[in-house]
């Protein structure tokens, strides 16, 4: 599952610049970005409720499905708008493997194990990205671009092979004493009719403020009240579909959901615009892009498992902390990539540094969220944070995007300031981490059972 999004990732950053030329299609750069990670918040939603209630097997096997049918569609997509389509496909696909991947970590490893597993997660995304952005580069320069999705079909049939056995022993676990505390209230948050409203609102909404370009033949005014609605409705959404409270960072679940939602607005919509300094600031082709990919992901994982020791000694709140001023360091340092005469290999150390700070918030965020699960909520504790990733993600890119094209033709004055505007995360995010608590913070599951024993 690590390695069918790795390939995601790596396929659409590296083969962006070069596919959007091919298609005319550069003003929708961000949207082929923020079309699949709209249509994964449908999976992800999905996947929550049918993992809890079925168990994960059957739901990777659709998620896989999706995944392949919309690489194949990309592969072949003679337009810029087929090629939209079928991200859907893939976007639905990738929601449902995340909502997967962490009720699975929850359900089969106990919680002293769970920072360690995670690491173990970004491993297989770092082992991926040694070989796949070079070589998915090189594809792009010397082949086609088409192809570097055509590579992510046997991938997807390689995790089906590998992952679905294993996943066939775990079964959907019946809610525990702690979980039914507040069935009332969340049963009628996670009904069909209220998921369904509120996915429909963030989803349609969220498109009507990322792409608001779309409505340039309305009167200002008319298209400010409906960006104004479509906001609205984004947020009203997403506070039926997260845990209560993480708009204002509540401290537990609530923080950990918030802070990784901004952490991903920060890096991935930084990361989204970074190839097109690199080929159309620096003038270096995608293989450049690849590598600079391939050492932010090997930092990433490198940290993870330094995080993993860190963490019951320092406790998340200063982990995270750590990892945001990382972020912040790395993406501000982005700015001198624009500076005329500067070195584009400047890049290489600052999104390592960046990456490895994300080491440090992804997972020690996706531990605190899995500390404060009950039984019977792993998928929806998995939808929540897969929520984060798609919506902090799209947030960011789409910002990132319509800062750029404002600015056009200003391409460096475009991602100054859309790199500066996704600085200014880094605040609440900060705020949020101090909230996620000290090495001693319990689990649900050690609340559930209460204080320890008398020791002999």
């Amino acid at each position: 599952g690590v390695g069918v999004h790795a390939m995601e990732g790596f396929s659409v950053y590296t083969a962006l610049p070069a596919l959007t030329t091919e298609l005319d299609a550069r003003p929708l750069y961000g949207a082929v970005i923020t079309t699949y990670m709209l249509a994964s918040l449908v999976g992800l939603v999905w996947a929550g409720v049918r993992t809890d209630v079925h168990g994960p097997s059957a739901t990777l096997r659709v998620g896989l499905a999706s995944v392949a049918l919309g690489l194949a569609g990309a592969t072949l997509a003679p337009t810029v708008e087929v090629l939209l389509a079928f991200r859907c496909f893939q976007g639905f696909g990738g929601g449902a493997l995340t909502t997967v991947i962490y009720a699975a970590v929850h359900q089969a490893y106990p919680r002293e194990r769970w920072a360690q597993t995670l690491a173990f997660l970004s491993l297989a995304w770092g082992v991926s990205a040694v070989a796949m952005p070079g070589l998915l580069g090189l594809i792009v320069d010397h082949l086609h671009w088409r192809l570097v999705f055509a590579l992510g079909l046997p991938v997807a049939g390689l995790a089906a092979l590998l992952i679905l056995p294993a996943l066939a022993q775990l079964a959907a676990q019946p809610a525990s004493v702690a979980a039914h505390a507040d069935r009332s209230e969340r049963a009628t948050r996670r009904s069909p009719r209220a998921l369904a409203l509120s996915l429909s609102a963030v989803v349609v909404g969220g498109a009507l403020v990322l792409h608001g370009t779309a409505l340039s033949s309305l009167p200002p005014v008319a298209t400010l009240l409906v960006l104004l609605g479509a906001a609205a409705a984004v947020l009203v959404g997403l506070v039926r579909l997260w845990p209560a409270g993480v708009l204002t960072l509540r401290a537990g679940l609530p923080a950990a959901v918030g802070v990784k939602a901004l952490a991903c607005a920060l890096f991935f919509g930084s990361e989204a615009h970074l190839p097109l300094a690199i080929t159309d600031v620096h003038q270096r082709g995608s293989t450049f892009v690849g590598f600079v990919l391939t050492a932010a992901a090997m930092a990433w994982s490198s940290a993870a498992f330094l995080q993993a020791r860190l963490l019951p000694r320092l406790g998340p709140a200063r982990v995270t902390v750590l990892g945001v001023v990382a972020i912040g360091l790395g993406v501000g340092g982005l700015l001198l990539l624009l500076v005329p005469g500067t070195s584009p290999y400047l890049a290489l150390p600052l999104w390592a540094l960046s990456s490895a700070g994300m080491g440090f918030v992804y997972n020690t965020t996706s531990d605190s969220a899995l500390a404060a699960t009950c039984e019977g909520d792993s998928g929806a504790t998995g939808t929540a944070l897969g929520i984060s990733d798609s919506v902090g993600a799209a947030f960011g890119a789409g910002l990132a995007s319509a800062l750029l094209n404002n600015a056009a033709p200003r391409l460096t004055e475009g991602l100054a300031h859309g790199w500066l505007a996704l600085l200014a995360l880094a605040l609440p995010m900060a705020l949020g981490a101090s909230r996620l608590g000290g090495p001693a913070t319990l689990t649900s599951r050690d609340a559930a059972a209460g204080p320890p024993g008398p020791t002999p």
